[in-house]
């Protein structure tokens, strides 16, 4: 597998995002369409890493955007056919990478409550549960995690 800065807006990045909306939209279904705009992850405050396989495949994605002291994590997704081989833990050693480099001193995300895999991948990380951030109130559909760098 091979991790390196990309941009969002190939095809097959399209698919990983596809999947992503397909989750979100069986997993909660009155926020299906709040998919967060591509032109956001364009940004010259984003660093968008892509894992691809051996055969040049996207297998999965995510975006640092760099806040100042602090960074948030944004589109982490991993193809279906390659979970549980490790992807999603090389995306977040390469982004905790980038993110230390850029003088990163805490790393922010939001996910899912029903997303069980990735909230146990974050925690197995050494992410928190925190309170809301960014101005967004308290969603009892969403958890707010961080972690000190």
């Amino acid at each position: 597998m091979h991790i390196q800065i990309e941009t969002p807006d190939q095809p097959d990045v399209a698919a990983l995002f596809a999947q992503l909306q397909d989750l979100h939209a069986r997993l909660y279904p009155a926020a299906a369409g709040t998919a967060l705009p591509l032109a956001s992850m364009l940004q010259p405050e984003v660093r968008f890493l892509v894992a691809r396989d051996d055969s040049r495949r996207a297998v999965g994605c995510v975006a640092l955007v760099l806040r100042g002291e602090h960074g948030e994590l944004r589109r982490m997704v991993v193809d279906e056919a390659a979970r549980r081989q490790g992807v999603g833990s090389a995306l977040l050693e390469a982004l905790v990478l980038q993110a230390r480099a850029a003088g990163v001193r805490l790393l922010k995300l939001t996910t899912g409550v029903h997303q069980h895999a990735a909230l146990a991948l974050y925690e197995r990380f050494g992410f928190i549960r925190c309170a809301p951030y960014g101005g967004n109130g308290a969603d009892p559909l969403e958890v707010c995690m961080e972690m000190p760098l």
